[in-house]
């Protein structure tokens, strides 16, 4: 029986419809394009199928992916063995085309978020190039010829211009291409013998197919104007234990110790401030600590030398400093800002989102793919968390409001605070799973005792204990595996590091292997040395590298009062979507209505049933979504996700901060129609 005949044939002019009302959502990298098509389209010679894709999983669907068959007939059949695949073969009859021996499919990436894209009129379109694919060509049935001929090429430019060269991985299927300027044109040629497209993949970053991503680079920015030697609450002339400059450097230690733990040679850091004070640009930045690869000796000279040595003077030229960061990237790959700032940006004067200075900023931050991470650290009037939630939002990064609205100095305890900020931008900008992150107390001489759900799937954890008061061992902790074994503090696969307010031990897999089963680890806190106040407010965190992946995103239309926002989280394990969890939840923290009172919050349960705005039942998104108000300021979501994988129970816990002030960019239609 003919395998199209179910199927309504596709007549001259007929636009072809390409779906994604209910598409996997892509939360990095795009996921097979195919497999998300809706099956059952047919696409004739000059025709083409199109689908918008979310590759940098930001959910704007900024890429549209054209692919026009060229010669012969192709259709999205669902293929009982390879699931959904892209098909084109010698032995149908819908386009009538029998008779020619070769089909020629080509595939290109449209510029979606161009001002001057019309979907249905290829004239206004802008061809992109993205930095890797990959994807599956194979023969499906009994080839038609004795040699089944198949040939996948890619270009850096349509119509077959500069050619890319590729790889194949051991089946002979899979090809890869990977390129500094990326691929715009991939064309298929194969000799009309049951033949499929699928398991096709865009990649945000360019890949190297052994599953690493180019080098990430960091670059620590140091707000170090003269405003920094106030405390958190603003006073003059207090003690260099208490100042703002103190606090932060504090905090920045374990974010490099975290760096250098887990990115030892493979990742590059540097270190930036303002104002330039030394060279007397007191309206500019100026590098401390040029880009360098993250080593013992890089990162502990940047602790004892280059962040005691910054001198603290003079104004606030926020965007000079941005500016001077951005300057020190050196290549291709994922790149990050981590900004601390007590101020307005101030020199050469006062700036509004809508400042030429900033959208050209913004524009060179994305152009260069680097995300800004904001850490607001001062009085509350004293921060412009509109700018730097502004920066921190239009670049893919996040903005952490310490002592925003609903603060109170009486209670605040800026260490601690401080230090949960840096290590949730290590999460973020570093990739690591965090799995909990919990604040508590403790008196003279007592004892806590903490349960840790590791999974056999974590391959590196770092256990980080932090404190509010800046003494050496103030705090101590003692860590036991699920078998009730201490863990020494040195060893093969242990590394130990400490400073003034913090201690930190990092397990690899060396150790973690075998260590790891049903019953949770402990950690036990204790304040035996502990002296002169009631209590003492700390922080324990557990993060690290793991094949078992929480992501959770906040997006919305416009970030605007009011709006609607969509939260997804995605969970999986060795690749492999985890469904249908009771334990995903999330706990907004919304602004007090007019900055007085406190913070109202809201507990939500993720779904993924297929109910309640969850688009697929049973594919590892789970989905809720959030009214929020019409208050504006900085919204608190704390993700987190709780159960059994593998036989073996894990946690997980992500806190996401994202302010609600100026609109953006509205997303493009998940799907559309689409005509060559």
């Amino acid at each position: 029986m003919n395998r199209h005949s179910r199927y309504a044939a596709a007549s001259a002019g007929l636009l072809l419809l390409a779906s994604l009302a209910q598409t996997r959502v892509a939360l990095a990298d795009t996921g097979d394009i195919v497999q998300d098509i809706q099956p059952g389209l047919v696409a004739c010679q000059d025709f083409s199928i199109g689908q918008f894709v979310d590759v940098d999983g930001d959910f704007v669907f900024e890429t549209l992916v054209v692919m026009i068959t060229a010669e012969g007939e192709a259709e999205v059949f669902p293929d009982a063995g390879s699931g959904q695949t892209y098909f084109f073969g010698p032995l149908e009859n819908d386009c009538n085309v029998g008779g020619q021996e070769v089909g020629r499919v080509v595939i290109r990436f449209v510029d979606a978020a161009h001002p001057s894209f019309v979907p249905n009129d290829p004239g206004t379109w802008v061809y992109t190039n993205l930095p890797a694919t990959s994807l599956r060509v194979f023969n499906n049935f009994a080839p038609c010829n004795p040699d089944p001929y198949i040939q996948v090429r890619a270009y850096r430019v349509i119509q077959q211009n500069q050619e890319i060269a590729g790889t194949t991985d051991a089946s002979g299927f899979v090809y890869q291409y990977s390129d500094a300027v990326g691929v715009q044109e991939i064309t298929i040629r194969t000799d009309y013998c049951e033949n499929t497209l699928s398991e096709f993949v865009l990649y945000e970053t360019q890949q190297n197919f052994s599953g690493e991503a180019p080098d990430p680079e960091v670059v620590v920015l140091m707000d170090t104007s003269g405003s920094m030697r106030r405390d958190h609450n603003g006073t003059p002339n207090v003690p260099v234990d208490q100042q703002r400059i103190t606090l932060a450097r504090n905090a920045v230690e374990p974010f490099l110790v975290m760096l250098r733990d887990h990115y030892a040679g493979l990742a590059t850091f540097g270190v930036a401030a303002f104002p330039d004070n030394q060279a007397f640009n007191y309206c500019s930045g100026y590098e401390a600590r040029g880009l360098d690869v993250v080593s013992t000796l890089s990162i502990d000279d940047a602790i004892d030398n280059t962040l005691p040595g910054l001198p603290v003077q003079g104004s606030t030229p926020l965007l000079g400093g941005i500016d001077t960061a951005l300057d020190m990237f050196a290549t291709a790959g994922d790149k990050a800002i981590v900004l601390l700032s007590d101020g307005y940006h101030n020199c050469p004067g006062p700036v509004a989102n809508t400042d030429p200075a900033v959208t050209d900023l913004i524009a060179a931050l994305d152009a260069d793919g680097v995300s800004l991470h904001a850490v607001g650290f001062g009085l509350p009037a004293d921060i412009d968390d509109s700018l730097l939630g502004t920066l921190s939002a239009q670049t893919s990064g996040q903005f952490y409001p310490v002592t925003g609205v609903g603060f109170d100095p009486a209670t605040f305890n800026p260490a601690v605070v401080l230090q949960e900020t840096y290590k949730n931008i290590a999460v973020d900008t570093l990739g690591l799973e965090s799995i909990v992150d919990p604040i508590a107390t403790i008196g003279p001489g007592a004892r806590a005792t903490h349960e840790i759900k590791l999974n056999p799937l974590d391959t590196k954890v770092t256990f980080f204990l932090s404190w509010e008061t800046p003494r050496a061992k103030q705090l101590q902790f003692s860590l036991y595996d699920s078998f009730g074994a201490r863990v020494p503090s040195f060893g093969r696969g242990i590394r130990y590091s400490s400073g003034d307010n913090w201690q930190l031990l990092t397990l690899d897999e060396s150790y973690l292997r075998g260590r790891i089963g049903k019953a949770p680890w402990r950690m036990i806190v204790s304040a035996d040395k502990f002296g002169g106040r009631e209590t003492e407010t700390y922080q324990y965190s557990v993060v690290g590298r793991s094949d078992l992946e929480f992501t959770p995103i906040v997006h919305s239309d416009t970030f605007a009062p009011g709006a609607l926002l969509t939260l997804l989280a995605q969970l999986s394990a060795d690749g492999k979507p985890v469904p249908a969890l009771t334990g995903v939840a999330v706990e907004i923290l919304a602004p007090p209505v007019e900055g007085r009172g406190e913070r109202t919050a809201t507990r939500l349960t993720l779904r993924d049933d297929g109910r309640g705005g969850d688009a697929r039942a049973r594919d590892g998104i789970y989905t809720a979504a959030y009214p929020t108000s019409k208050q504006e300021g900085s919204y608190t979501f704390n993700f987190t996700a709780d159960g059994t994988v593998n036989n073996a129970s894990f946690e997980r816990y992500v806190r996401i901060n994202r302010t609600l002030s100026t609109p953006l960019p509205r997303r493009k239609e998940s799907f559309r129609v689409v005509g060559k």
